[in-house]
């Protein structure tokens, strides 16, 4: 089995983009819960990916002296995924709260509309053109909204994978008792990995600094 690299993930996800698009471009509330389904299922995936990490680690453990190294790598596997649960934590609330700020300010700006098409009548045209600079806003703010949304389902469906990827070939080496060749490609495995993990770190708070900016 080929590993997934941070280029392979990044394809990967590219294939799911058009189903993403359709739930980011639909809007409304149904929508929302299905993106909020969708982070529950990313989080249960991760615990089952700690839960296939711990028993590989205990299995690594009862094996020779040779394979030491490899019940190493595994905690260090395992410790990554708990990491990457946490991260998942961390963006679901984040997400949560921004769609709900971008209702409150639809909510805002349709009361604005609404009072001035009933109490302003001497300078109509003006609050009109004002009404819709205020609409053009809330689509821009949403837009990136759905774009933090966006990029973070795309790394969580990463790291997931990485995590998958390695847990497999972990086994495998195990499995086929090849030790030799197999610890030098895990090696490569557990190094893709940590740099697609540094960066959805780095991805998600460039992410939050880019939303403080706008608000």
């Amino acid at each position: 089995m080929e590993p997934y690299t941070a280029y392979s993930s990044t394809k990967a996800i590219m294939a799911d983009q058009k189903e993403i698009d359709k739930l980011i471009d639909s809007g409304g509330a149904e929508n929302d819960v299905k993106i909020q389904e969708m982070m529950d299922q990313l989080a249960k995936a991760i615990l089952v990916g700690i839960i296939l990490s711990r028993a590989i680690s205990k299995s690594i453990e009862k094996i020779s002296d040779m394979l030491r190294d490899f019940a190493v790598v595994a905690e260090e596997v395992r410790k990554l995924a708990e990491q990457s649960s946490n991260t998942v934590g961390e963006v679901k609330p984040i997400i949560v709260n921004v769609q709900k700020s971008v209702k409150e300010l639809s909510g805002n700006i349709e009361d604005i509309m609404e009072f001035m098409n009933s109490k302003v009548n001497a300078d109509y045209k003006f609050f009109v053109k004002t009404g819709e600079q205020y609409m053009k806003d809330t689509k821009l703010v949403s837009g990136i909204v759905h774009e933090f949304a966006d990029n973070a389902k795309k790394i969580l469906i990463a790291i997931i994978r990485e995590i998958n990827s390695l847990i497999i070939n972990v086994y495998l080496v195990i499995e086929q008792n090849r030790l030799l060749p197999h610890c030098i490609k895990l090696i490569l495995i557990c190094n893709s990995f940590v740099t697609t993990y540094y960066l959805t770190i780095y991805m998600i708070n460039n992410m939050k600094l880019i939303f403080k900016k706008k608000h």
